[in-house]
């Protein structure tokens, strides 16, 4: 059927996406550490903006591969004792997974409301480059939720 393999082709397509963004925070991270150790060693003033940048692509990181690891179904291997059993069980890992990232979209959101705008403390960018992981976590949970639900019900 030619609409499953336009959506086969778009779900391949984002998952690769997704895997180069996580690689390209995974260098950003790597340099940054690397500059860091090196501006404490040689004692250069100017680079402590490193840790901040290595904090913030440490998280990025860990929301990528939580996304990328429940695609996979690796994830705390829940996999495993979810396929194994009925669709009602399946079901019922689809809709805890729903209502986690609901939770994670509302707080996040609500986090983004106070405190988005307020500059970190090194480099002075807007927080929201950290908070927003917690909402585009959120979001990438309960889209895989919702596709696990349609492919149970279907």
């Amino acid at each position: 059927m030619p609409g499953r393999s336009v959506f086969a082709r778009l779900g391949r397509a984002l998952h690769l996406g997704l895997t180069w963004a996580g690689m390209l925070a995974l260098v950003v991270l790597l340099a940054s550490t690397g500059l860091g150790v090196v501006g404490r060693y040689f004692h250069i003033q100017g680079v402590t903006w490193s840790f901040e940048m290595l904090s913030i692509m440490f998280l990025w990181i860990i929301a990528v591969g939580t996304v990328l690891a429940e695609v996979s179904g690796e994830n705390v291997s829940v996999d495993g004792t979810s396929s194994d059993r009925g669709p009602l069980f399946r079901t019922y890992h689809a809709v805890v997974l729903l209502l986690v990232s609901a939770a994670l979209i509302r707080s996040g959101y609500a986090m983004l409301g106070r405190t988005g705008y307020m500059p970190t403390p090194v480099m002075r960018i807007p927080s929201w480059t950290m908070q927003g992981i917690v909402i585009f976590m959120g979001v990438c949970l309960g889209v895989i939720a919702l596709l696990r639900l349609f492919r149970i019900l279907r």
